[in-house]
């Protein structure tokens, strides 16, 4: 059995149950995507989101190269794209609205090397298959990664090209990834209940890769982790998101069933230093206090 911290999660930390060997799936279903041992993946993403499970794991089941970039330096795009270029990195992973910002650092012809980058945490849209193209000045396969950590972290793909016209919500997410994976669209109110090809409902996830649940949360466990009544025998995790499921078996993202984070103002009753940002060369806000204490309202963050 092995611990996973929640990070990713708007929801305050927690910790899912799994068996290693879903760990290990995700690697095994790396060569899915076209990984080789000749690849050699960027690691940036700190350890504290979840992201960095696959750019950490992957490399090491492949036996390939992983090029780290500086401890703090994942938002210095000039930093980011000098290791790139120096290293020769082939492969690359990035949340999609960060993917854009970096790319008003690249050039054509600054990266010869990279051949893949594949995004997840956001909707892909098409304009970010856009501004790729023309900001590498040159095409290269995008993929759209979709899984949460409750499920090992990524489920399933689909590889966005130039000529794909995004949804209106973004990219689909693809088919599962591994047939080990079941994935479903169900009645938000009964996950007994499988939606029709084309209409809304919760996505949920069977299979090897589901947890058994949180660690020291029974309620939210139950909640979130019940009995798979579509598959083979296990638990089918309810991921919260909305989408649709076409006739073959295409998922399409449409957001969030619930609200995770929900921002409310309350009094907040002492005089304290405003922080203001303000930004540096590296793009890494800064926080500065003003010289007078100013009363403010405490933005206070009500986590489901």
């Amino acid at each position: 059995m092995a611990r996973a911290p929640l990070l990713a999660s708007t929801r305050s930390p927690q910790a899912v149950k799994r068996l290693r060997r879903r760990g290990v799936d995700l690697a095994l279903r790396s060569t899915t995507t076209g990984f080789t041992a000749r690849d050699v993946f960027l690691l940036k993403t700190p350890a504290t989101f979840d992201c960095s499970i696959p750019e950490m794991w992957v490399p090491m089941y492949l036996g390939c190269t992983s090029v780290v970039v500086p401890d703090g330096e994942h938002l210095d795009f000039e930093v980011v794209r000098e290791t790139m270029a120096r290293a020769a990195v082939t492969v690359a992973h990035f949340v999609p609205s960060v993917l854009s910002l970096f790319l008003d650092f690249v050039s054509a012809g600054d990266l010869p090397d990279l051949r893949q980058i594949s995004c997840t945490g956001e909707a892909l849209l098409l304009s970010h298959r856009e501004k790729l193209t023309k900001k590498l000045g040159r095409s290269l396969p995008l993929f759209n990664l979709y899984g949460p950590t409750e499920a090992s972290v990524e489920v399933s793909f689909f590889e966005a090209k130039d000529d794909e016209a995004g949804a209106a919500h973004g990219f689909p997410i693809g088919f599962a990834g591994d047939a080990g994976v079941h994935m479903y669209v169900v009645d938000p109110s009964d996950p007994a209940v499988l939606m029709p090809p084309g209409a809304k409902g919760e996505i949920c996830i069977g299979g090897i890769q589901v947890a058994y649940g949180y660690f020291n949360r029974p309620e939210l466990t139950a909640e979130k982790f019940v009995p798979n009544p579509h598959g083979p025998p296990g638990l089918l995790y309810r991921t919260g998101d909305l989408g649709t499921i076409s006739a073959d078996g295409l998922l399409e993202y449409n957001g969030r069933a619930d609200r995770q984070v929900a921002p409310s103002l309350t009094p907040f009753p002492t005089l304290t230093p405003f922080p203001t940002l303000t930004p540096s060369s590296t793009l890494i806000p800064t926080l500065t206090p003003t010289l007078t204490p100013t009363p403010i309202l405490n933005l206070a963050l009500t986590l489901a």
